[in-house]
């Protein structure tokens, strides 16, 4: 059975590096499983040492190298999405990626008229925007207490029943967006087509048939459906838990409310694998990159749209009404502090930094460790210390990297990305061993 699990944790809103990350220790510790927390709607991006590329959802960031996933009870499935995601896999090389794939029975499905919810409620905020992707993995999660509107996975065999709640869900949408008769009062002037389109989708019931079918194609594929506990009694060795999201993201302690439906505290993951039994060791890092980074709405402190092009060129990030703007900024240790705090201050036993690389290309570090508040603005205005690295070699600025994060935050630094690939990470002290046993204090480190 697994007898370690490493559980890895955005500390930030998202888009911390966390595949690249998942994908070395998987490597590096010869972990024989993936563990997938939160929802489908993530995207973790990971590049191997020959050049391959894969933005992961519902597999985990070792499918590459053929270590299997397993999908929590408590993770939030889109079931057309996994088709399109293994669709992609088959032309990256692997022959039939759904038997590297198990799904928890226990785990909700999203719907497309989920999706579609979701979409509606985004554009009814205005210029006001939650921030979200719109997949509807956060409006299957908040219904998730209402069988009659709850689809699980192990479910999606029984047409009828499914279809029923497909209905259920479709009645249920039209009522609660029946008083948005006049779209110009309700949103931007500039969404009213989309909208509109959406409105369209969610009263054609042939959108129904399409999910059906997109259920019955997903079947065929001969996914596997299996409780966690029985996935973690087959294997034997390591295991790696990714979550999708981010502390700052999470329902309860996030910044409401440009939060996730989903929690997302490392917590409740422990929880879960107790619950399934696991009394095994943790390894529990958290990871950030090098500087600040927020894909939607929601705070950002340090945010500098002059920082934009020197630390994303070429950015690949997608922004559009639903995903929203992709900013950057300096590294705020003190939304670092504040998500380790929201976890427990002794919980994580390391942090991962990533994306050091850009801050070596530029020259210079900037991080930030407090705010000024000026009282005739009302601004927070948060104070900058620059550092000239230009000089630095590689291992030069991991050990100024590891100085300022133990200093700052009280955790040592235990892998640092100076690159995509798992040639550019360094595996610093205590990355691989250590832990401590499910059933004891988590704050010890051994």
């Amino acid at each position: 059975m697994i007898g370690k699990i490493y559980i890895v944790t955005d500390l930030g809103p998202g888009d911390g590096g966390k595949g690249g990350v998942v994908h070395k220790i998987v490597t590096s510790q010869k972990a024989k499983l993936v563990v997938k927390f939160g929802g489908g709607q993530g995207s973790h991006g990971i590049m191997t040492d020959d050049g391959e590329k894969f933005n992961f959802s519902h597999w985990g960031c070792g499918t590459l190298e053929g270590v299997p996933t397993a999908v929590a009870p408590s993770f939030v499935v889109i079931p057309h999405a996994i088709l399109n995601e293994g669709e992609m896999l088959q032309h990256a090389g692997i022959y039939d990626p759904y038997d590297l794939l198990t799904v928890d029975p226990r785990a909700v499905c999203a719907t497309p008229l989920h999706q579609i919810a979701s979409h509606l409620n985004e554009l009814m905020r205005k210029d006001h925007p939650r921030g979200t992707i719109g997949t509807g993995a956060g409006e299957a999660w908040r219904l998730r207490y209402r069988d009659d509107l709850t689809i699980r996975f192990d479910e999606l065999d029984q047409a009828p029943l499914v279809r029923k709640k497909l209905v259920n869900l479709a009645t249920h949408y039209r009522k609660r967006f029946a008083m948005v008769k006049d779209w110009p009062s309700y949103c931007l002037p500039a969404d009213q087509e989309e909208a509109a389109y959406q409105m369209e989708l969610l009263q054609d019931d042939e959108y129904i048939d399409w999910a059906l079918e997109q259920y019955v194609q997903l079947l065929e594929t001969n996914i596997k459906i299996q409780c966690l506990t029985s996935v973690l009694n087959y294997y034997d060795g390591a295991a790696v838990a990714e979550c999708s999201h981010g502390v700052l993201t999470d329902a309860e302690v996030g910044f409401i409310p440009h939060v996730s439906a989903i929690r997302t505290v490392p917590n409740l993951i422990i929880e879960t694998l107790r619950d399934e039994g696991f009394l095994g060791r943790y390894v529990k890092l958290g990871v950030t990159r090098a500087y600040a980074i927020r894909h939607g709405a929601g705070p950002l402190p340090t945010a500098d749209d002059k920082m934009v092009n020197t630390l994303l060129p070429g950015s690949s990030k997608d922004e559009n009404r639903m995903q929203g703007k992709v900013r950057v900024g300096v590294l705020d240790f003190n939304l670092l502090r504040y998500a380790i705090e929201c976890c427990g201050s002794k919980f994580f036993n390391g942090i991962c930094v990533t994306w050091m690389d850009q801050i070596q290309k530029n020259g210079v570090w900037k991080v930030c460790d407090q705010y000024d508040y000026d009282s005739k603005t009302g601004q927070v205005i948060p104070r900058i210390e620059s550092m000239d690295v230009s000089k630095l070699s590689q291992s030069e600025l991991a050990e100024l990297c590891q100085k300022v994060f133990l200093e700052k935050l009280d955790v040592p630094v235990r892998m640092i990305s100076f690159g995509p690939d798992d040639q550019n990470k360094l595996l610093l002290g205590g990355t691989t061993h250590g832990g401590e046993k499910g059933s004891e204090n988590p704050g010890d480190d051994r």
